[in-house]
C-alpha cells in the first residue's frame, strides 16, 4: 500500500542520515467522527547517529597491484568523521567495481565488513577488494545487421582496441557504443554482451539493431510569419551502400521569396583512416524583415550561395579536433530608401577557416537524436580574410562556445540544457571608417530569436538597441543562449518536451564584463513541443511564449509561436 511505502522511505531516509537502526515501531489511524478524515501517526525509534571511526581498504592482488590505496580513495564520497550513508557507501562499491571494469578487471569482488558499535555511535568499515585476473576478449561476433557492412561496426571497435587478446575494457565499450549510435540514425540499439568464461578470456557479443529504413523522399511544407508558406522536398540516405556514407538533397521554396538548395555529404572514415569528411553545397534566398525602424512591412532579401568542406579526427577518447574550410558569396536586395547606407555592402564573401575542439561524452537512448547522458563541449575559433581576397571580403575573428548537459533522472525521462556563447572581433567602432567597414559584417553578426536559438520569439528579432553610431538593425558581436528541457516518450517514436528559453545580444558599446552584466536583460520564453524522426532527420513542433514582448523601439514580440523545422536539436 501507498502506507506501506511511505514508511519504508520514512526509515530510508533516517538511515541516509546516519541512524542505521532507526525503525518505525507503530502506526495508527485515527478516523474523525464523521468517517470523512484520517489523521496517521507514526511512532519513530530514531537510535544513535553513527559516524565513521575508520574506513579501511584490503587489496588482494592477483600480481601486481592495479590501483595504489591513494587512487583508490580518490573514488570514494565517504570519509573518516563523516556521518554514515548506506546510499553512499554502495555508490563507493560501485565506482571502485567501475574503476577495476574500466581496466578489463570484470570479474572484481568487493566484499563489505560494516560494523556498529551502538554504545559509542562510530562505525568501522572494511572493503576487500579480490581483484581477480585481467580478462582479455576472445573472439567478437556482431550480430544484428541487415543493411549495414560488418567493416564499418568492426573498425570502430578496433580503434579502441575492441578486438581478440585485447582487455575487456568497459570503459572502452561504453565509448564504441556512443561512436555506432553516432553514424548515424539507422543505428537503432546497441548492446554488448559477455560471453561465458574460457579461463581468462570471453567471447563479446555485439548486438546492432538497425533502422529499417535508411533512405527516403518525402515532401511536404509549412508555415512560419517569417517565411510565409512554404514546400519542400528532401532525398536522403543515412547508410548509403551500407557504408555509413550519409548523403542530403533538400530543395525548398516559398511564397516570400523563400528558395532553399542544399547538398550535403559525409563519411566517418576516408582512405582507410578515422578521419571524418563532410562536404556542403548550398544556394538560399530568404526575406527578413527590417524590424529595427519600427515596422515589419520593410523587408530584403537575403541571398548566400557557397560551400564549405570539413575533416575531423580524433586526438583522444573523448576529444576531437576538425577543421573547416568555408566559402560564402552574399548578397542582398535593399529597399530604395535604405540603397545609400548600403551602397558598396549589398554584396560581401566571407572565406574562412574554422578550427573545433570537441568533447563529447554523451550516451543515447534509442538513436543519435536522443542523448539520455553525458555532455558535449565544443570551442572553436573562426578566421575570416586571412586567405586573400579583395574589399568584399569580410575579415574578423569569431570566437564561440557551445555546451550540451545530459541527465536521466529514472525511466525514459531526460533533463537537458544547452547554452551558446558567442564573440565577434572585427575591430573598433568609433570613427565614421569603422562604422563603414563593421557595416559590411552585418551578415556575420548575432541576431536571435526562432527555433534554433530562443523560441516563442520570430527569426532574428533579439537584438541589442541602437544609438546614433550603432544601429539596432546591424545586430550584436556578442551574445549568448540558454535552452533548459524536460523530454519524455509519449510513444515508442515520439517525444514531448518543455523548455525554458533565455537569450540576449550586445554590440560593441558593452565592452567589459561589468558592462555586460549591467546590461544582463535576456528576453526570456517558455513552450510545449513534439520530437519525432522524418526522413532521417529530427522534426521539431514547438510553441513558445514570449516571456518579454517589448523588443524595444515600438516593437513587440508575438504573444505565442508555433515553430517548425528539421534538422538536429542539441
Amino acid at each position: 500500500s501507498v502506507l506501506e511505502e511511505d514508511v519504508k522511505r520514512i526509515e530510508e531516509l533516517y538511515r541516509d542520515k546516519g541512524f542505521a537502526f532507526a525503525k518505525v515501531e507503530k502506526v495508527e489511524k485515527l478516523f474523525s467522527e464523521d468517517g470523512g478524515s484520517v489523521t496517521v501517526r507514526i511512532k519513530i525509534r530514531e537510535g544513535k547517529q553513527f559516524r565513521i571511526r575508520r574506513y579501511d581498504i584490503e587489496v588482494n592482488p592477483q600480481g601486481e597491484r592495479i590501483f595504489s590505496e591513494d587512487e583508490l580513495r580518490s573514488r570514494l564520497s565517504l570519509d573518516v568523521g563523516d556521518i554514515f550513508n548506506r546510499e553512499k557507501l554502495q555508490e563507493d562499491i560501485a565506482s571502485l567495481q567501475q574503476a577495476y571494469a574500466d581496466k578489463g578487471y570484470i570479474t572484481t569482488e568487493i566484499i563489505p565488513d560494516v560494523r556498529f558499535n551502538e554504545e559509542k555511535g562510530y562505525v568501522d568499515i572494511k572493503l576487500t577488494v579480490n581483484e581477480g585476473r585481467l580478462v582479455l576478449i576472445n573472439k567478437v561476433e556482431i550480430t544484428g545487421l541487415e543493411r549495414t557492412k560488418e567493416e564499418v561496426i568492426r573498425r570502430e571497435l578496433e580503434r579502441l582496441d575492441i578486438k581478440p587478446g585485447k582487455p575487456f575494457n568497459v570503459q572502452n565499450i561504453r565509448k564504441a557504443r556512443q561512436r555506432i549510435f553516432s553514424l548515424g540514425p539507422f543505428i537503432r540499439g546497441v548492446d554488448f554482451i559477455p560471453g561465458p568464461a574460457q579461463g581468462d578470456k570471453r567471447d563479446l557479443i555485439v548486438q546492432i539493431i538497425e533502422s529499417p529504413q535508411a533512405g527516403s523522399f518525402g515532401i511536404g511544407g509549412g508555415y512560419s510569419s517569417q517565411d510565409g508558406l512554404f514546400g519542400f522536398a528532401e532525398i536522403s540516405h543515412n547508410n548509403l551502400f551500407g557504408r555509413a556514407y550519409r548523403v542530403h538533397f533538400k530543395g525548398e521554396i516559398g511564397l516570400r521569396r523563400r528558395k532553399i538548395a542544399q547538398f550535403i555529404f559525409s563519411t566517418p572514415w576516408i582512405l582507410n583512416s578515422p578521419t571524418s569528411l563532410t562536404l556542403s553545397l548550398y544556394n538560399t534566398q530568404r526575406e527578413r524583415y527590417l524590424f529595427y525602424f519600427g515596422s515589419r512591412t520593410r523587408t530584403y532579401t537575403d541571398k548566400r550561395y557557397g560551400g564549405s568542406i570539413t575533416l575531423g579526427r580524433s586526438i583522444t577518447r573523448n576529444v576531437d579536433l576538425s577543421v573547416r574550410f568555408k566559402d560564402e558569396m552574399i548578397s542582398a536586395e535593399i529597399p530604395e530608401e535604405f540603397s545609400e547606407i548600403y551602397r558598396g555592402y549589398e554584396r560581401r564573401e566571407t572565406r574562412s577557416l574554422t578550427f573545433y575542439l570537441t568533447r563529447d561524452t554523451r550516451d543515447f537512448l534509442t538513436s543519435m537524436f536522443d542523448p539520455s547522458g553525458g555532455s558535449m563541449n565544443e570551442f572553436s575559433v573562426e578566421f575570416s580574410g586571412l586567405l586573400g581576397g579583395g574589399e568584399r571580403m569580410n575579415r574578423f575573428q569569431r570566437f564561440t562556445y557551445e555546451g550540451a548537459w545530459f541527465y536521466n533522472p529514472f525511466w525514459k525521462f531526460v533533463l537537458a540544457a544547452h547554452l551558446k556563447i558567442g564573440y565577434l572581433r572585427a575591430g573598433p567602432l568609433e570613427t565614421q571608417e569603422d562604422k563603414m567597414r563593421q557595416l559590411g559584417l552585418i551578415y556575420e553578426r548575432y541576431f536571435l530569436g526562432g527555433a534554433d536559438t530562443v523560441r516563442g520569439y520570430d527569426d532574428f528579432t533579439i537584438v541589442p538597441e541602437g544609438d546614433e553610431v550603432i544601429s539596432s538593425m546591424w545586430g550584436g558581436n556578442k551574445m549568448f543562449y540558454l535552452n533548459l528541457e524536460w523530454r519524455f516518450p509519449i510513444v515508442e517514436t515520439v517525444r514531448g518536451v518543455l523548455f525554458f528559453d533565455m537569450g540576449q545580444t550586445w554590440n560593441e558599446r558593452t565592452g567589459t564584463l561589468r558592462d555586460l552584466i549591467r546590461d544582463f536583460r535576456p528576453r526570456k520564453s517558455v513552450g510545449v513541443g513534439l520530437r519525432f524522426e522524418m526522413f532521417g532527420m529530427l522534426a521539431r513542433l514547438e510553441y513558445g511564449y514570449a516571456l518579454d514582448r517589448d523588443l524595444g523601439a515600438g516593437r513587440l514580440a508575438p504573444r505565442g509561436k508555433f515553430h517548425f523545422t528539421i534538422g538536429p536539436a542539441f
